[in-house]
C-alpha cells in the first residue's frame, strides 16, 4: 500500500491512504480560503438627541433621543439595512443624509478595528 504523509502545523502529520483522499486534500489545499469572510459588514446607531446628533448611542442618550436610527453598511460604503425612527419628531430629509454621513464615519473607525482584529 502507497501512503502519503503530509506534515501539518504542531508537529502533526496525516497519512493519506488513496487517491481519493489525496485529490481532496490537493482540492481543499487550492480553493480553501483561510479567511471566509465575503465581505465587512458594520452597525452603527446614530440619534438626535437635544437637536445634536450622536453616534453610537448608549442607553441614556437613546432614552433622551428625539429619534434614532440602525445603519448597517460594508466596508465599501453601501448600505445594507437603515431602521430608524423619530421618537419624538420627524426627521427632514437633509437629517437624513446627515445622519448616513457620520454613521458612514463610524462604521468606517469599525472597519480599521476589524482589519486589526483579523490580522
Amino acid at each position: 500500500m502507497n501512503l502519503v504523509q503530509l506534515n501539518l502545523p504542531k508537529n502533526s502529520s496525516l497519512f493519506l491512504r488513496n487517491e481519493k483522499q489525496i485529490s481532496f486534500l490537493l482540492y481543499l489545499k487550492l480553493n480553501f480560503n483561510p479567511l471566509p469572510i465575503i465581505r465587512q459588514v458594520a452597525a452603527i446607531s446614530v440619534g438626535m438627541v437635544y437637536s445634536e446628533l450622536l453616534l453610537d448611542l448608549d442607553y441614556k442618550e437613546d432614552s433622551n433621543a428625539d429619534g434614532d436610527f440602525n445603519i448597517i453598511m460594508d466596508k465599501n460604503g453601501d448600505i445594507i439595512e437603515i431602521q430608524g425612527t423619530g421618537e419624538k419628531q420627524s426627521f427632514k430629509i437633509n437629517d437624513l443624509v446627515k445622519i448616513v454621513e457620520l454613521a458612514y464615519k463610524g462604521i468606517s473607525q469599525l472597519f480599521v478595528a476589524q482589519d486589526n482584529a483579523i490580522k
